[in-house]
């Protein structure tokens, strides 16, 4: 099987470093997607490997969270082990490094570092797991870092034969700031993507945020919406909504109200985990 690492967007680079004609099929595909209203930024040089299964990098703090994406474009059907390590180890912040792994849109696993003050059974900086994955459906690995902290890291990948190809993952660009309302589309490519918005000095009143998106899909309702963010926590997400999810009606128009900090930046993050089709937005603020 074969392993690529996803860039911010959504661009997906298979395959063991690129030739100058997959070079420019990829910046023809960036420029699509920024188009599109997806938040993209130049993808580094690659670091290729030769089969090891082995990939190290760093993510640093990001009010929203900070990711590293990697792709088993092609599983066998076979098991997959997966370790992270990772440093430094900080016992308040345990839980908030780790991986996730998604296979249809669907989070297969998850797991984080450990610390006994959490209430867990030990103190460890690493995460291990051993997972099926239907075969010839991609599988994306995801090492996730929500701490205040710049965190290194070290991904192991067994299973299979792994031609493994990693590029650096771009830093997210600057959040877009909002004004009343903005549109937008969303590639759905298996993991988060996400466009980030800013209100830079809140008033501190109660304001209501409201998302239309479209096509709805009762079955992905719960995989898009949108999340808002202060001081590096996470005040308000809402999603779509159906009956099939026990919900009471099926609605494309997630709609919640907050009370935020005045003067403290907002973020707000649209996201589009469905699997099926981009989606089309229009973000508003009352």
């Amino acid at each position: 099987m074969t392993l690529s690492h996803q860039a911010q967007g959504g661009a997906i680079l298979e395959g063991v470093g690129l030739s100058r004609r997959h070079f420019l099929t990829l910046a023809s595909a960036t420029a699509a997607l920024g188009a599109l209203g997806v938040g993209t930024t130049g993808i580094a040089s690659a670091d290729a490997a030769s089969g090891t299964g082995t990939f190290t990098g760093s993510l640093a703090p990001n009010s929203g969270g900070n990711f590293a994406k990697y792709i088993i474009a092609n599983p066998s059907g076979g098991k997959v082990t997966i370790n992270l390590v990772y440093s430094p180890w900080i016992a308040g912040e345990a839980h908030r490094v780790g991986i996730s792994v998604w296979q249809g849109g669907k989070k297969i696993y998850h797991g984080s570092g450990q610390a006994t003050g959490l209430h867990d059974h030990l103190d460890s900086n690493s995460v291990t797991t051993t997972v099926t994955p239907k075969a010839g459906q991609k599988l994306l690995i995801q090492v996730f870092n929500y701490s205040p902290n710049t965190v290194n890291y070290t991904l192991d990948i067994a299973g299979g034969t792994v031609a493994a190809s990693t590029f650096k993952r771009p830093e997210e660009p600057a959040p877009v700031p909002l004004n009343g309302s903005a549109t937008g589309t969303l590639d759905g490519v298996g993991g988060i993507t996400t466009m980030n918005y800013s209100i830079a000095a809140p008033t501190g009143d109660k304001i209501t945020v409201s998302m239309a998106y479209s096509p709805f899909d009762a079955a992905e309702a719960h995989r898009v919406g949108f999340a808002v963010w202060q001081n590096g926590k996470r005040i308000l997400r809402e999603t779509g909504h159906a009956t099939g999810y026990k919900d009471h009606t099926n609605s494309n128009n997630p709609t919640g109200s907050v009370t935020p900090k005045a003067n403290e930046p907002l973020l707000i993050k649209v996201f589009n985990l469905n699997t099926l089709s981009p989606v089309s937005y229009t973000l508003t603020v009352n």
